[in-house]
């Protein structure tokens, strides 16, 4: 199908304006975006998590008396059992 001469002309001004609208979406998406993490950045600073983390039971805690222990991660094998993979130090080294 051939496109006549005034479909020709208007043609560059209907990619322009579809460009335009383009763009205009970008910027409120990305002021939005903008206002959504200023939003979550002053509410965690208001937030006081200490009030929020309680305490730890001894028996709850995993712990070598030789190592410090940190990092822990708990894993299901395909064997349906759980592996827990940490990271250790020697408590005489520091």
């Amino acid at each position: 199908m051939a496109i006549g001469v005034s479909e020709r002309k208007r043609l560059p001004s209907l990619i322009r304006h579809a460009s335009i609208t383009t763009n205009s979406m970008k910027k409120k998406w990305i002021s939005l975006a903008f206002s959504f993490a200023w939003l979550l950045l002053l509410q965690a600073q208001e937030m006081d998590f200490s009030k929020r983390i309680g305490t730890v039971e001894p028996h709850a805690k995993f712990r070598l008396d030789s190592f410090m222990v940190w990092c822990g991660s708990m894993v299901k094998g395909d064997d349906d059992r759980y592996y827990l993979f940490y990271s250790r130090w020697p408590r005489r080294l520091g």
